[in-house]
């Protein structure tokens, strides 16, 4: 990092975003003999970059090592840093501070000082202390005993654990608009200034398609497209459907780092890209801005929206409006809702990650936002679909005993999240990285090694359940173990369920939320080329209050087995203290995983 005076004359004349200073830091360690020892701190500081706005930003991380602290010591410390305020000023209009954090905490105290003047806003968790001296206001929180919770798998710290909201500087001047009509300055708030800086161009293609101007170059490759993948006689909605689930499906996505690295300056060029059916990052909003005026959505809105794991977007707490997703949203269809893509993998109409349904959406339409100018905090509902989240595997094994392989012949079938979130896996090794990594594990990964001869996805839907079924062959060259004559196949590999690793069931202190509810089943029927001594027949079935689970082997005849595994979880919260019923469901999964089926050949 460097300070702003180093900058050359020729170069941007602020901040970088990310120039976080430490100011100091200082700690001692407390040995277990009662002395004391000044801690020797190493920082470290490694790079990335980070895209903000139209250009990459360095990132800055700072690891404090303690190079001399021993099993037993207790280290306390003091630290303060610094961020540079006017490149940040997003930041903090509003945010949250949670008391609980990736660390135990003994004793803890907050204290939050700002200028009277500012006349900020401090809610949630109820301080212990609050006084106004010499024109500073200072609000004090103490706690004990705090437990490392902040950071638990599968949970939703902003509904469990305390924490405050902040506000700062709510009367900002510059949080101001001028009345279309009076031409007065009036002030304005934040999530409407911030809408509106976001939704500056959507402003203009709105003027643009209103005044119909003979289209250019780029203009008509635009048109040319939306009558080449619909009809004439479809409706704007199925246009819309059609030429959305043809960006989804078949344009390639480019991430533009040329274009943020200020590598490549030139135009935006949409036309000739969606000839070449290419997405461009700098064009994912702009594309469904002018797909959705073309088509005649006068009234369609851009949402604003938190992922549900992480909080909830409210007048209180917007500062994610800055860099939040956007999502599109048409009330005069039936509530039609859609996404541009990120990645290759993209959504359909109406299709929607879990993490964002069931929440509250913040958007208006272009005419609320700057023809009416309107002030009020509106939400949209973002429903939880009601459709099965299924994932169905079946399999038909060829055991060739002589050799020592087995030859998979699958059909997978997703539906609900378990297509919208693990399709992609399928298509372009692709996964979304804030959820699960369980997610991303194939069906065809079932220990060993592996020889993947097809992967083809035979159908997907367009509309719900969006249905995506795949035909897939592999061969396993040492699952099987044994001699001629005993045989033996790991359980493990077979039954990929979708579980939490790194879960603490014993020492959980918040409630688990599962993703959704779902249903997951596998079948194999192995078919061996060596007739096998009769075994006995397998069941096991466990039924809670929060799902159920499955499991059998039976043999159909002599050279034939069939072993079903399926989980159902109904996906209601588990309190923390309640976490039993999940616990068995995990060690029944866990020992079916650990498994080993040992047969022998008849002689």
């Amino acid at each position: 990092p460097y300070e702003r005076q180093f900058i050359p004359i020729n170069e941007k004349a602020y901040g970088p975003y990310f120039n976080t200073k430490i100011v100091f830091f200082a700690g001692r360690i407390l040995k277990a003999n009662g002395e004391t020892e000044t801690a020797i701190a190493r920082y470290a500081f490694p790079d990335s970059r980070k895209l903000i706005g139209q250009e990459f930003e360095i990132v800055y991380r700072y690891f404090i090592e303690i190079i001399n602290l021993e099993p037993g010591d207790v280290l306390e410390y003091h630290y303060k840093y610094e961020i540079p305020l006017d490149v940040n000023w997003m930041h903090f209009n509003s945010g949250r501070i949670f008391h609980h954090g990736h660390i135990a905490k003994q004793d803890y105290e907050l204290k939050l000082e700002y200028p009277k003047k500012l006349r900020n806003t401090v809610i949630g968790d109820e301080c212990d202390d609050n006084f106004t001296a010499n024109k500073v206001t200072t609000h004090i929180w103490k706690k004990m005993n705090l437990p490392a919770a902040l950071d638990e798998v599968a949970s939703r710290p902003h509904l469990d654990l305390p924490h405050i909201i902040y506000k700062f500087n709510e009367n900002n001047i510059s949080f101001v608009f001028k009345h279309p009509r009076t031409g007065q300055i009036l002030p304005s708030p934040y999530h409407t200034y911030m809408i509106k800086k976001r939704q500056d161009k959507d402003f203009w293609y709105r003027r643009v398609a209103l005044r119909r101007l003979v289209l250019d170059k780029q203009g008509r490759m635009f048109r040319s497209w939306i009558s080449g993948v619909s009809h004439e006689t479809d409706t704007p909605l199925e246009k819309l459907r059609k030429t959305h689930s043809d960006i989804a499906r078949n344009f390639e996505y480019l991430s533009d780092e040329e274009y943020y690295l200020a590598y490549d300056l030139g135009l935006e060029r949409m036309g000739t890209f969606i000839k070449e059916r290419k997405l461009r990052d700098i064009s994912r909003h702009n594309i469904y801005t002018k797909l959705l005026n073309r088509l005649g959505f006068e009234n369609y809105k851009v949402l604003y929206t938190l992922d549900k794991r992480s909080g909830d977007i409210s007048k209180d707490h917007t500062t994610n409006l800055y860099f939040g997703e956007r999502l599109y949203f048409s009330n005069d269809t039936n509530n039609t809702f859609l996404f541009s893509k990120r990645t290759q993998t993209g959504y359909e109409l109406n299709e929607l990650p879990f993490y964002w349904q069931g929440t509250k959406a913040i958007g208006y339409t272009i005419g609320e936002l700057f023809d009416e100018d309107v002030q009020a905090f509106r939400t949209t509902e973002i429903p939880i679909d009601t459709i099965p989240d299924k994932r169905s595997t079946k399999s038909e094994v060829n055991v060739k005993v002589g050799k020592g392989i087995m030859d998979f012949a699958t059909d997978l079938k997703l539906e609900g999240q378990f297509s919208t979130l693990t399709r992609g896996v399928y298509l372009y090794n692709e996964l979304d990285s804030t959820i699960n990594p369980s997610y991303g594990i194939k069906i065809y990964e079932v220990g060993g090694k592996i020889y993947l001869k097809k992967r083809e996805l035979i159908s997907l839907m367009d509309d719900k359940p969006f249905q995506a079924e795949f035909d897939m062959e592999y061969t396993a060259v040492d699952k099987l173990q044994g001699s001629e004559d005993k045989l033996s196949i790991s359980m493990g590999g077979l039954f990929n369920f979708v579980l939490w690793d790194d879960l603490d069931l014993e020492n959980r202190h918040t409630t688990f939320y599962p993703d959704f509810s779902f249903q997951d089943d596998f079948s194999y029927i192995l078919t061996f080329d060596k007739a096998l001594e009769k075994i006995s027949k397998e069941n096991a079935f466990i039924e809670n209050n929060i799902g159920s689970f499955s499991f059998s082997i039976e043999q159909l005849s002599e050279k034939e087995i069939r072993i079903n595994a399926g989980w159902i979880l109904t996906g209601e919260p588990v309190p923390a203290n309640e976490m039993s019923d999940l616990e068995d469901l995990y060690d029944a999964i866990k020992d079916l995983q650990s498994k080993v089926l040992d047969l022998k050949v008849k002689v």
